[in-house]
């Protein structure tokens, strides 16, 4: 029987997504998930997911190993963790209340601009330079590239939030829009086509900016989304009950979503409301794995229109 871990997270390096986890002592495990079958078993539990070091690019576990109580469960860290992940709030809210939080934004920064599918929208976003790759892949994006690249996050920020009021370009997308548009994905030229029109409006309103066009991105080969394997349905998991398991063949990871096949229909779960959670999690090489239980789902259409491009 596999021992019990603590779920911190999906992400994405050099286009390969990995799953991770912390074991009861502390050390952290990857795994890869994709093309095999895979199971999650939660108990009621969820731990401290320690937190992220931007210094080393690395996660931290948390000390204690704090139990995430009751009337905490819409976060996955204690507020110990929280305090040393102000990063993130930072560098999404652009608000600095101390030297250290100013400290955290001291690298280079770009504003890039990425589309979910021709059927989808076009966002504007902001990342460190050194991962632009992997926040791209992290989103789910089709397709992206830069538009300005600024000395530190409170600058790039500004260039963002410039670009979204003037030209009403979003600054997120949901994750149902995007499990939506899932088979909706150009052709690298006409993704390249769709952001260079944006790209070419946005320099001719921001005429303040050096609005460039660098490192076109084209992701969506990389989510390897198994095609054959969806019908008109995918069946969007957004609630888990204490006690739920999740098992079967993966047909592809987008951004944070993972897309399971299980008994002829297609499952999606958006791995953020796995983290902290005690769970077992086990690869298998058969299809013995495959059911699910415990779990609360929305059907979400697939769009399969063709776009104008």
């Amino acid at each position: 029987m596999a021992e019990y871990e603590t779920f911190t997270g999906l992400y994405w390096h050099s286009s390969e997504p990995t799953i991770t986890s912390f074991d009861v002592g502390g050390s952290e495990i990857k795994r890869s998930v994709i093309d095999n079958y895979f199971s999650i078993e939660t108990t009621g539990n969820r731990f401290c997911i320690g937190y992220f070091d931007s210094d080393t690019e690395s996660r931290i576990p948390c000390l204690d190993m704090a139990l995430i109580q009751q009337h905490e469960r819409q976060g996955s860290q204690c507020p110990v963790c929280t305090q040393k992940s102000r990063g993130s709030f930072v560098a999404k809210t652009g608000k600095i209340t101390t030297e250290y939080n100013r400290s955290l934004l001291k690298y280079r920064h770009i504003v890039y601009i990425a589309s979910f599918g021709d059927q989808s929208s076009v966002k504007v976003g902001v990342a460190r330079q050194s991962r632009y790759s992997d926040r791209i892949h992290e989103q789910g994006a089709t397709a992206a590239a830069v538009i300005a690249y600024a000395a530190e996050g409170v600058a790039a920020r500004g260039i963002e939030k410039a670009i979204s009021e003037h030209l009403n370009i979003k600054q997120s997308v949901r994750y149902q829009e995007k499990i939506k548009n899932i088979l909706n994905n150009d052709t690298r030229e006409a993704a390249y086509s769709r952001l260079k029109l944006c790209q070419e409006r946005i320099e001719q309103t921001l005429l303040d900016q050096n609005i460039v066009y660098d490192d076109f991105i084209f992701a969506s080969p990389d989510y390897r989304i198994q095609e054959s394997a969806i019908g008109e349905i995918i069946h969007f998991i957004d609630k888990l009950d204490s006690i739920s398991y999740i098992g079967g063949r993966v047909i592809g990871i987008l951004g944070k979503i993972a897309l399971f096949h299980v008994g002829g229909a297609c499952y999606a779960i958006n791995t953020k409301i796995l983290e902290g959670r005690e769970m077992r999690i086990q690869t298998h090489t058969d299809t013995t794995v495959g059911k699910v239980f415990g779990i609360h789902t929305k059907k979400v259409a697939i769009n399969r229109q063709q776009g104008l491009f």
